[in-house]
């Protein structure tokens, strides 16, 4: 017996026991069906996908931290992409542990779309950078962050301010995905480029109080402004927790602080007392929400020095012109007792991440970590913190001892050597052109410029040329050693004397990076003070010019 077959169509049953009448039916039912969905507006339309975006609820709180490494995924599509723009999209925030900028860049594909995956630690703010749109983002581990961008809006896309935004409809772009709510209130504030500058330090305070003064006032004025806005609950949390930071940032600048004293010529007098700090307490920077700021670890690392921003001007730049000191327990109990003076309690978010940012910035001077301090960070509250650090000690050990196997550098410790040692050093390498970069480990042009002329030296092999290194002994010995290694050329660690009469002799200037370059006679034909590409360029051009034997006027720049 011939079962029967049952379609539901438009609301109606229909049973029928004939084959060739069911495959008709289904047939139409197919080409109904198919012809509703292509008579469909295009899914690859901005305002369909604009329009899908659900919001959520306004009144819902930002949800507690966690502390966990993982990663969050940003995704979506720019319509309208001239694929010849080879536009790229860049994601970026200071890392909360290490302290140094985090970038995650990714190229929109021909199609307009882009994907990328961001180690993240926690809930926290971003900084979206593109040609096409420039805003604050609130990304989350595990989750996808949507973006959707209308091109078609941009006119000229080589004079569009991204930032600005200003004749675009606001809507050109819409968020879904996580916090999809918050990011599109972000962007619809023009949240960035309302708060960039907003508390710049102006030069024009007679002391710290009055400059207090005004930064609090600021961050009161446009918190009031920000939260009178038709924005959801999450996105008001946000915007203090950003706000607030950002206006703690310049109080605890140490540039800021010391600028008018500095001025003033005033070196007795303290840059600061103990009471000025008291908005870290009124601006709750120990809460663990501290960590959906972009900047809780610029303040916190400030928060390292308090007792040295309480000496008078004249010993706190004393104290700064003098070697660094080796890190032990008993800084790191003083750091912690000037904060706990300040907030009024002894633990916390804060507490933890001040001892850890000491620990990341001696890897990040290329130092492996103590025992002790390995031990420190077992006792830590967050498991996160030990795990990531110990991850990055293990690879830096691993580096280094690569690095200390194949180098051909050769390193000189002159720091208890006479005043005029460096004639000795241009006596030791008489008949070789010689190429003198002065530099400071702490001075990241440095670093850019060394990272830029090492590959070029493969094509001075067999050559006469030396390449000199000159550095001050502030940094410590294990970090010159373990940075000098990396650079190809011969080092040498000289004290404040040493490097004054190399400065006083040649006319170089206070800053670093600095170059000379001497002929094989020992004379200097080449003084430029800075890093560019072209100063590179002028620094070869010289030196081929002078391997050559031909004669040419001496450059200083």
């Amino acid at each position: 017996m011939p079962k029967y077959t049952h379609i539901k169509f438009a609301g109606i049953k229909y049973f029928t026991k004939n084959i060739m009448l069911r495959q008709i039916m289904v047939l139409t039912f197919a080409f109904i069906c198919l012809n509703h969905i292509y008579s469909q507006p295009k899914p690859d339309s901005f305002k369909l996908k604009s329009q899908q975006i659900v919001k959520k609820d306004k009144e819902a709180s930002l949800p507690a931290i966690s502390l966990k490494e993982g990663k969050a995924y940003v995704k979506g599509k720019v319509y309208g992409y001239n694929p010849e723009s080879n536009s790229l999209i860049r994601v970026t925030r200071d890392h909360p542990i290490m302290n140094e900028p985090d970038v995650i860049i990714d190229k929109i594909s021909r199609n307009g779309e882009f994907f990328m995956e961001v180690p993240i630690l926690s809930n926290s703010t971003w900084l979206f950078v593109s040609d096409y749109y420039m805003e604050n983002l609130l990304l989350s581990p595990g989750d996808t962050c949507c973006i959707y961008i209308d091109a078609n809006q941009i006119t000229d896309l080589n004079k569009f301010d991204a930032r600005k935004r200003d004749y675009v409809d606001t809507k050109y772009i819409r968020f879904g995905g996580a916090f999809a709510q918050v990011n599109n209130d972000l962007n619809d504030l023009h949240f960035l480029v309302n708060t960039v500058g907003l508390f710049g330090f102006k030069n024009e305070y007679d002391n710290s109080d009055l400059y207090k003064e005004h930064i609090l006032s600021t961050l009161n004025k446009s918190l009031k402004e920000f939260l009178s806005k038709n924005i959801s609950q999450q996105t008001k949390e946000l915007i203090t927790i950003n706000l607030r930071q950002q206006a703690m940032r310049s109080l605890v600048n140490s540039n800021a602080l010391l600028e008018n004293p500095l001025n003033k010529g005033d070196l007795s007098t303290p840059v600061v007392d103990l009471d000025y700090f008291s908005f870290l307490e009124e601006l709750n920077i120990n809460s663990p929400y501290s960590f959906y700021g972009r900047f809780f670890q610029d303040i916190i690392y400030e928060c390292m020095s308090i007792e040295e921003k309480l000496m008078p001007l004249g010993e706190l730049i004393n104290k700064r012109e003098m070697p660094m000191k080796a890190l032990n327990e008993d800084a790191i109990k003083r750091q912690k007792d000037y904060l706990s003076r300040v907030l009024k309690e002894n633990s916390g978010p804060a507490f933890d991440l001040l001892e850890v940012l000491n620990f990341t910035s001696k890897i990040r001077q290329d130092m492996s970590l103590d025992e002790w301090e390995i031990e420190s960070l077992k006792q830590l509250k967050e498991p996160v913190y030990y795990d990531y650090i110990i991850e990055k000690n293990k690879l830096l050990s691993s580096h280094l001892k690569v690095f200390k196997e194949k180098s051909t550098a050769s390193l000189f410790d002159a720091t208890t050597e006479k005043d005029n040692y460096f004639e000795n050093i241009l006596s030791l390498n008489e008949d070789n052109v010689i190429m003198l970069t002065y530099w400071s480990m702490g001075c990241i042009p440095c670093h850019t410029a060394n990272n830029y002329i090492e590959p070029l030296k493969v094509n001075y092999i067999n050559k006469k040329l030396v390449f000199l290194y000159l550095t001050d002994e502030y940094f410590l010995y294990p970090a010159w050693e373990n940075q000098s290694v990396q650079i190809q050329g011969i080092h040498y660690r000289l004290n404040k004397k040493q490097i004054e009469y190399v400065k006083s002799k040649f006319g170089m200037a206070n800053g670093t990076p600095g170059f000379l370059v001497f002929d094989k006679k020992g004379e200097c034909i080449f003084n430029q003070s800075g890093y560019s590409e072209y100063a590179v360029k002028d620094i070869f051009d010289t030196i081929d010019k002078e391997l050559s034997n031909k004669r040419y006027p001496i450059l200083i720049q």
